[in-house]
């Protein structure tokens, strides 16, 4: 009778109890946040790619250029009417998008849209497969990609989309642009900050990381939230048991927070998000 008791106390304590801060915080981002991240990276990648197409006919004229610097200051100046505000394209105006670059019909960068122009004359049909396809066979194309640094430590992971450029139905070049890691992770914050506004205004914290094998990206994120970015080795642990997605409760100062991890394959193979919240703090 006594252990029957005992066992019921401790059952109303855990109800009277509930979840934790933390937990509460993992709920609401497997609730809120998770089917959203996947949704961001589609819609992005529709507008971007649907930009790029309307803006093949604003440079269409600089592929008929002679090659040389005037080609290139002409189609330089086409990219960035491009994204004005006046006169370009709308859904490439105001976006996470670093970069739009005009590439030939072998693959080689004629120029991109800003100066220092460190992509001029590479040839991105070698390094990005998707960029040849699109050249061979006049198909759009978007994806993952590693832009290429002075090391393999150093190469910069980005969504990148491309999108041919047709003169009398031959393929006479392709556009290109990319949205680093550390925007993308930088615009998915910002976006569901955007929709919870009401819990931020109540002090609620809520950002995400992308990760790609051992490399973790943000850009604006507080230093000290950095702790609860689990490492590549407790990724695996949590995700052991659910591939699809898993979290944990955390503390940093003192205060509880939930973080989540989860793959997603659109951002390439070991890569994914992984997206941290701390409850609105108590009126």
């Amino acid at each position: 009778m006594l252990r029957t008791i005992s066992v019921v106390f401790s059952l109303l304590v855990l109800v009277a109890c509930g979840p934790s801060e933390g937990e509460r915080a993992v709920q609401a981002i497997q609730r809120d946040y998770v089917p959203r991240i996947a949704q961001i990276i589609e819609a992005d990648t529709e507008q971007h790619m649907a930009g790029l197409a309307e803006a093949t006919a604003m440079v269409a004229p600089g592929f008929a250029l002679e090659a040389g610097a005037h080609r290139t200051e002409q189609m330089r100046r086409a990219l960035k009417r491009v994204r004005r505000a006046r006169g370009g394209v709308r859904s490439l105006v105001a976006t996470a998008m670093s970069f739009l670059a005009a590439v030939d019909a072998n693959g080689v960068c004629i120029a991109r849209d800003k100066t220092p122009d460190r992509m001029q004359g590479q040839n991105y049909a070698e390094i990005f497969p998707m960029v040849r396809r699109a050249l061979e066979s006049g198909q759009p194309g978007s994806g993952a990609v590693a832009f290429p640094g002075e090391s393999e430590e150093s190469q910069h992971w980005a969504l990148l989309f491309v999108q041919p450029v047709e003169q009398e139905g031959e393929v006479v070049g392709a556009l290109m642009g990319g949205i680093p890691y550390s925007r993308l992770s930088t615009r998915m914050s910002r976006q569901l900050q955007l929709e919870h506004t009401d819990e931020v205004s109540r002090g609620m914290a809520g950002w995400v990381y992308l990760y790609k094998g051992d490399d973790v990206f943000q850009f604006g994120v507080p230093p000290d939230l950095e702790s609860l970015v689990p490492t590549p080795e407790e990724r695996s642990t949590l995700l052991a048991g659910n591939p699809q997605g898993a979290g944990a409760e955390g503390f940093v100062y003192g205060r509880s927070y939930g973080y989540f991890v989860r793959p997603e394959a659109a951002l390439g193979e070991d890569a994914g998000v992984v997206i941290v919240r701390g409850e609105p703090l108590s009126d």
